[in-house]
């Protein structure tokens, strides 16, 4: 898992990026709570794994090895939101440069979509 963690880009930039590059490196691995443990605390840290793990409702994994063995695809969704949602994807302005807004098109709505 130390590789792997290696591996992924910086979670600071956004969990989604963060996400799929963990996604597309384990594709066919039956990744467990234990794993994902793992390599978020050697990613963000214990506390940061602990907060994320009680936003996403795993409070019974924390710090304990009981549930490490237990399949992640069950939690899947919940930990990757609470990763979103401490992780928020940075938007950078410069790129709206490039982007054309069409004359119907709703502005507040074209920003939540960016």
């Amino acid at each position: 898992m130390t590789g792997l963690a290696n591996q992924l880009p910086d979670l600071c930039n956004g969990a989604q990026k963060w996400i799929t590059q963990l996604e597309e490196k384990t594709i066919g691995h039956l990744l467990a709570i234990g794993d994902v443990k793992a390599i978020l605390a050697q990613t963000i840290g214990k506390v940061k794994t602990t907060e994320i793990l009680n936003e996403a409702g795993l409070q019974a994994a924390i710090g304990q090895n009981a549930g490490n063995s237990i399949a992640f695809g069950a939690f899947r969704n919940k930990v990757w939101n609470a990763l979103r949602k401490a992780y928020p994807t940075k938007m950078y302005p410069g790129k709206l440069e490039s982007v054309t807004l069409k004359e119907d098109e709703n502005v507040v709505k074209f920003i939540n979509d960016f």
